[in-house]
Formats: structure tokens, C-alpha cells, sequence
């Protein structure tokens, strides 16, 4: 197991915010609370107005937290992304801002470290029902062999930090399933180890991307799988990370467009 200088479990953990203070409170409470204390915890905003900036920037630094304000994109991979930069920590744990750590979160997901494990992938309890949000499964998995089904919870991951710099960080597209493409190229780098038994709330909320994208009517596994096998080739070229950084970058002048042509 990855340990600080004080022989404790060292992570980072990145959480992506917009809009939403009173979630936030939350879900930073949780973070704070947990038995395993991260050594550092970016916030990462992606460009909320005012109210909503100041009041994410006083919870943020009210538990000593990093604050990282960013330009609106509507790309919580591409946010995870410019907070991975400042992330020095062997492991990162993911949150949104609507979902809630239990107090032992990470400390039950770290029991599961081995050398060959990228992910530790935990479950979820539903807010309205409280039943598990993902079906049990295997000790380990190999998250290609599971397609089309996503069985890493973002909320409830815990990813090895030289796999994401390998892979060339968290991937930006397809919207509302940027997680899923990260999950399957880190398959490429080592195995995927689950917790079944729920260790956060995940909430459920209208007006969500995950809400949004599942009434969408794009193919989002195609996308993903696409990306997988266009990512994969450049690996094999030694290219692995020229691909994802060009397209998020040709992606990213495409929505920045699109927001300037929104505001005029």
C-alpha cells in the first residue's frame, strides 16, 4: 500500500463542482470526516457564477481545501484533468459534488490495493431506494471484458495515479461518459479490484449529466468504444497520449465556439 511519510494511506482527491453549494457542504463534510484523512483535496469549479463561486470558495477553504476556479466547459473529465496537475499523491479518489462519502469510505477501499490494481472501484447505496446502485461482482474484474456495462461508480473509485499519467490523465468526451472512457484505457494498465458492499450515498438527482445522458439518445458506449480502440492504436504506436490530449483540445475550441455563439 501507498504510504506518506507518516506511513498512512496517501491519496488526493479531486471533486468537480457547479452550481450546487448546498450539495457541495455535504460532500466536502464527508470528505473531512474520513477515518483515512486525504493529504490534500482539490475542488475543482467548473466556472459557477456568483453566488455560487464565492459560496463553493468559503467551503472549500473552510476545511483547508484547494480551491482551483476554471472556465466554464459543461466537462467534468476535462475539470478532473486540470486538477490531476496538482496532484502529487500515489492514489486519487473521485467525488462528485451531490454524492456523500460514508465515514470509512476509503478506508475500506484501500484494504483492496494490490501491486496489479489500477482501480478500486466501490459501491453505491441509491438515495431514494438505499438499495445498492451497482449489482455484485467478482473480487477483480477486467473492465473491457464488462461492456458494455460501466461497473466503476465515480464517486465511489479510488485510481492509481501513475496508471492516469500513463494513459495521458482522465479523458474529456463523450460527455456523461468521460468516466467510462478513462475506466477502459486504465484496463489496459492493470486490473480493477470491487467492493460491493455500499460505502457513499449517491444521489439521485433531476437535471444531472448522468440523468441527462441516460435519456439521451447518443450511443454512448459506441463513442466510448471507439475511443478505446482509436487510443489503443496510438498506444501501440507510442502515441498513447498524443491522442487524448488533441482531442480534447480540438474538442475544447468546438465548446468554447459554441458558448461564444450562446452569449452573444
Amino acid at each position: 500500500m501507498d504510504t506518506d511519510e507518516r506511513g498512512a494511506f496517501a491519496y488526493a482527491v479531486i471533486v468537480t463542482t457547479y452550481r450546487r453549494p448546498g450539495f457541495l457542504a455535504q460532500t466536502l463534510h464527508g470528505i473531512a470526516a474520513q477515518t483515512l484523512k486525504p493529504s490534500c483535496v482539490i475542488v475543482a469549479d467548473d466556472g459557477s457564477d456568483e453566488p455560487h463561486r464565492s459560496k463553493n470558495q468559503a467551503l472549500t477553504e473552510q476545511y483547508g481545501f484547494i480551491y482551483l476556479p476554471l472556465q466554464h466547459s459543461g466537462l467534468p473529465g476535462m475539470a478532473r484533468d486540470r486538477a490531476l496537475a496538482l496532484v502529487v499523491e500515489p492514489w486519487v479518489a473521485l467525488s462528485d459534488d451531490d454524492d456523500v462519502w460514508d465515514a470509512d469510505h476509503i478506508e475500506r477501499l484501500a484494504q483492496h490495493i494490490k501491486a496489479d490494481i489500477a482501480i478500486v472501484a466501490g459501491n453505491a447505496r441509491r438515495s431514494d431506494t438505499n438499495q445498492p446502485y451497482r449489482a455484485a461482482l467478482p473480487p477483480t474484474i477486467d473492465v473491457a471484458r464488462e461492456f458494455p456495462s460501466n461497473p466503476v461508480i465515480n464517486s465511489a473509485a479510488i485510481v492509481r495515479h501513475e496508471s492516469l499519467i500513463a494513459i495521458g490523465g482522465f479523458a474529456a468526451f463523450p460527455r456523461g461518459a468521460e468516466d467510462y472512457t478513462t475506466w477502459l484505457r486504465l484496463g489496459d494498465i492493470g486490473r480493477t479490484a470491487i467492493v460491493n458492499e455500499p460505502t457513499i450515498t449517491y444521489r439521485i438527482t433531476e437535471g444531472s449529466i448522468s440523468a441527462e445522458m441516460s435519456g439521451a439518445r447518443r450511443p454512448l458506449p459506441l463513442l466510448c468504444a471507439c475511443d478505446y480502440l482509436v487510443w489503443s492504436a496510438g498506444k501501440r504506436l507510442r502515441l498513447n497520449r498524443m491522442g487524448t490530449r488533441f482531442w480534447t483540445t480540438v474538442a475544447g475550441l468546438f465548446v468554447r465556439r459554441a458558448h461564444a455563439r450562446r452569449d452573444r
